[in-house]
Parts: C-alpha cells; sequence; structure tokens
C-alpha cells in the first residue's frame, strides 16, 4: 500500500518531469501507478501539495467549453508571463 509521501513524491516528480501537466492526464498517470489509491485520495494529495506551495495550479476556461474549469500543474517556482 502507498503511503501519502509517496504519492505526494510522485506527484511532484510527475509535474516537474512534464513541465506542466493537465490535471486529467495526471490523475490517470497516478490512478494507473497507484491501484490502492482511489481518485478522491489522489486529489486531495494534489490540493495538499497546492495548498502548500509544492505545486503550482492554473486554472483556465476554453472558449467552447466556459462552463468547464480545467487545471493545469506546473513546478514549484514556475513564472508565468502575460
Amino acid at each position: 500500500m502507498a503511503t501519502n509521501e509517496q504519492l505526494s513524491q510522485r506527484i511532484i516528480d510527475l509535474v516537474r518531469f512534464h513541465e506542466g501537466i493537465k490535471a486529467v492526464d495526471l490523475t490517470v498517470k497516478l490512478a494507473t501507478e497507484f491501484l490502492d489509491v482511489n481518485s478522491v485520495e489522489i486529489l486531495e494529495a494534489i490540493m495538499a501539495l497546492v495548498i502548500r506551495g509544492d505545486i503550482i495550479e492554473l486554472q483556465y476556461t476554453l472558449p467552447h467549453m466556459q462552463y468547464r474549469v480545467k487545471s493545469i500543474y506546473f513546478p514549484k517556482g514556475t513564472e508565468f508571463i502575460s
């Protein structure tokens, strides 16, 4: 059984490796690696890392799907330029 620390570290590693990863892609990768962890636990681990500042979440909407907020995660220290 995976520990919370293992799950958290894997999330950080995946976000760093991909230099930004969509929420859906991150969740799918984690669900296939951590078969004993459910999706709620994965989402809670991601949100805890965002709250602690270990990863950065950028929320966005697309013009044709303004009713749906999407997220992409970036490594800690990422700077955004608009």
